[in-house]
């Protein structure tokens, strides 16, 4: 790819980065995204069909970069944890903007998280699992990171040793 194609393409998504971080992809126009990236839309264009193209753009990168960064240790959650305070503003934006309401289903299955049940209910066992890790660490991720990495691995773990001993 030309040097400057991956430059304007990398000047379009800081510029949405930086916009998400105060408002919705859903009011967000290009003409403020090209003033913000200083491109003028016949570029944008060149790039993108619209400003959901480029979020979705911005979602792989982010997407890319996480499943890099996990697939470098062994503990899933522990690397997932340090992999999104370590790139906060982009977890940030990407998690909590309601563009992408699948993100986490996307990062676990990018990562290649299993959890596995038996029994007559483990596939709803496994989607509840699934819904709630995720939505701990949106909780996490929205209130600027409360608890420490190790914090929220043992958190995840007593819910599921909590889970696991239900009669």
């Amino acid at each position: 790819m030309d040097l400057r194609v991956k430059l304007s393409r990398q000047l379009l998504k800081n510029a949405l980065l930086e916009i998400l971080e105060e408002k919705p992809l859903g009011k967000v126009t290009i003409k403020e995204i090209c003033e913000k990236a200083e491109i003028n839309r016949t570029t944008f264009y060149k790039h993108y069909k619209d400003e959901y193209d480029l979020y979705n753009d911005l979602e792989n990168d982010f997407l890319d970069l996480i499943s890099k960064e996990v697939s470098q240790t062994g503990n899933e959650i522990i690397s997932l944890l340090n992999s999104f305070k370590g790139n906060k503003k982009l977890t940030r934006v990407i998690l909590l903007n309601p563009a992408d309401p699948d993100i986490m289903k996307k990062v676990f299955d990018r990562i290649a998280f299993k959890i596995n049940f038996e029994g007559k209910y483990s596939k709803q066992i496994t989607e509840f699992s699934f819904s709630g890790i995720a939505q701990l660490i949106v909780n996490w991720v929205g209130n600027k990171y409360d608890m420490s990495v190790e914090e929220m691995n043992e958190l995840i773990q007593v819910i599921f040793d909590q889970l696991l001993n239900i009669q």
